[in-house]
C-alpha cells in the first residue's frame, strides 16, 4: 500500500481488510498504470493474473483481480468499481495476456467494458444474445431466432431420496417381503429343545 501511495501520489486507494481477502480498492481510471506498476516493480513482481472477476453490487458493478507473484510467493487483491449504466475498466490485457478471456467473460456476463480490449466480444453467450446472464436484475429472454428459450428448472436437492423407495419396491422379489415378516413359531423351538 505504501508504494503505491509513493509511485502515485494523489491516486485515492483505500485498503479493506476484511477476514478473507483484504483487497485495495483502486480507482477505475488507473488500473492499468497500477497493474503494470505491480508487475514491473521487481519487489513486487505480481506476474500472475490468477482470476478477474466481474461482480454486481446491484448498484454498482465492479472487477477483482486476484495476483499472484511466483518470484516472491505472495498474494495480492485489487478491486474497481464502475457505474452500473455505463460499465467501463481500461483493460490490463497488456500487462497480463490472461486477462484477455478473463475481460472477455466479464464482459459477457456482466456487460463490462473493457477500454483498448484487443478483442472484446462474447465468449459463452452467441454475439447477439439479449442482456447479462450473471447481472442480478437479468431476465432470461423469451425467444431466439424464433426459438422459445426453456430455462431449465434447478435441480431438486431430494431427487435420490424420493427415488429410492420407489427402486427398492421395484426390484424385491414377491417372497422376499414375506420371508422377512415371518415371525419364528415359538412351539418349535421348545419341541426341539425338548428332544
Amino acid at each position: 500500500m505504501e508504494k503505491l501511495k509513493a509511485r502515485f501520489e494523489g491516486v485515492s486507494f483505500e485498503l479493506v481488510d476484511t477476514k478473507v481477502d483484504p483487497f485495495i480498492k483502486v480507482p477505475a481510471k488507473n488500473i492499468a498504470e497500477v497493474a503494470a506498476f505491480l508487475k514491473d516493480d521487481e519487489a513486487l513482481a505480481f506476474d500472475s493474473l490468477m482470476c478477474l472477476s466481474g461482480v454486481d453490487y446491484l448498484h454498482t458493478l465492479a472487477v477483482v483481480y486476484h495476483l499472484f507473484s511466483f518470484k516472491h510467493g505472495h498474494k495480492l487483491v485489487l478491486k474497481v468499481e464502475t457505474p452500473r449504466d455505463n460499465p467501463s475498466v481500461p483493460t490490463v490485457e497488456n500487462v497480463w495476456k490472461t486477462a484477455n478471456w478473463h475481460e472477455r467473460e466479464a464482459f459477457d456476463m456482466f456487460g463490462i467494458h473493457f477500454e483498448n480490449h484487443s478483442d472484446l466480444r462474447r465468449i459463452l453467450c452467441p454475439d447477439d444474445w439479449e442482456g447479462y446472464p450473471l447481472r442480478k436484475d437479468y431476465k432470461t429472454q423469451e425467444f431466439y431466432h424464433g426459438i422459445r428459450v426453456e430455462v431449465a428448472e434447478p435441480p431438486d436437492p431430494l431427487y435420490e431420496v424420493k427415488q429410492k423407495p420407489k427402486a427398492d419396491k421395484a426390484v424385491k422379489p414377491a417372497g422376499a417381503a414375506a420371508a422377512k415378516t415371518a415371525k419364528p413359531d415359538p412351539k418349535a423351538t421348545t419341541e426341539k429343545k425338548a428332544e
